[in-house]
């Protein structure tokens, strides 16, 4: 993190080189890969502002992500230098931490945009505490623009099934499920099943609903609207039936 001093800063700062394993078949940062980017610099951000993993730990709380959504201009190229800012904004709602993200390339042209709504969950019950719990006041960043106001619940569909899958002890993360990024690898399997260009993506708007925890087995299914260029895919628990995550995929050209 360039945070350069000692005192916590607003906005955060990490730069990256996109490496052979970030990488998919064309050349380009794998979606999975660009969710790490994203996680990894919330993370250190959360930290020098004092609300991360570890601070939280002592008041028994804990983040996790609620909703994203993220826009497209072009995906970073293998061995690509990027760098990626973030801030924690203003929300409208008491429960909802906001947190916005703006990826650039070496010439400063914005690569990628997101905004994310995180909740903070309590460790023994798992039920969500207000942000005015945290032990600091976080930054609001009035000044700075950000992708979207408010991210609206992805609707429910019926989709066609995809495919099924096992969760292994090797993509769960320190919260102890799933990690948010294995998600994205899901979405760009789908979209190579119904013939998108990854490369023609413009929009991602996800909603993680419920936590996977590792034995857990996950059914993901999917819905192509080729007229609108739009995909959605959607996971459900394979034991209990109960929806995992839910999302849209929306291209440009042809998809």
């Amino acid at each position: 993190m360039n945070n350069g001093a000692d005192r916590p800063l607003p906005v955060g700062e990490c730069r990256y080189r996109v490496r052979y394993g970030e990488a998919n078949r064309h050349g380009t940062l794998k979606l999975r890969a660009l969710a790490d980017y994203l996680q990894e610099a919330a993370a250190h951000h959360a930290d020098s502002l004092g609300v991360g993993l570890e601070n939280l730990a002592g008041e028994n709380m804990f983040w996790v992500l609620s909703c994203m959504g993220v826009e497209f201009e072009r995906l970073p190229r293998l061995n690509e230098e990027i760098k990626l800012e973030t801030w924690p904004r203003h929300g409208a709602s008491p429960l909802f931490a906001m947190r916005e993200f703006v990826l650039r390339d070496a010439g400063d042209e914005v690569l990628v945009r997101a905004t994310s709504a995180w909740l903070l969950l309590d460790s023994a019950t798992l039920r969500p505490r207000r942000v005015s719990m945290l032990p600091v006041v976080l930054p609001q960043n009035l000044e700075r623009k950000f992708l979207f106001e408010r991210l609206n619940e992805v609707a429910d569909f019926a989709g066609t099934p995809c495919f099924r899958e096992r969760i292994r002890e090797s993509k769960i993360d320190v919260n102890r499920h799933l990690n948010n990024a294995e998600y994205f690898s899901w979405l760009e399997d789908c979209a190579a099943e119904a013939g998108c260009r990854i490369a023609a993506l413009k929009r991602i708007f996800i909603n993680f609903v419920n936590e996977v925890k590792c034995g857990d087995q996950v059914d993901v299914s999917m819905r192509h609207d080729a007229d609108k260029a739009i995909l959605a895919v959607a996971g459900g628990r394979v034991s209990d039936g109960r929806k995992i995550f839910k999302s849209t995929m929306e291209f440009v050209g042809e998809a």
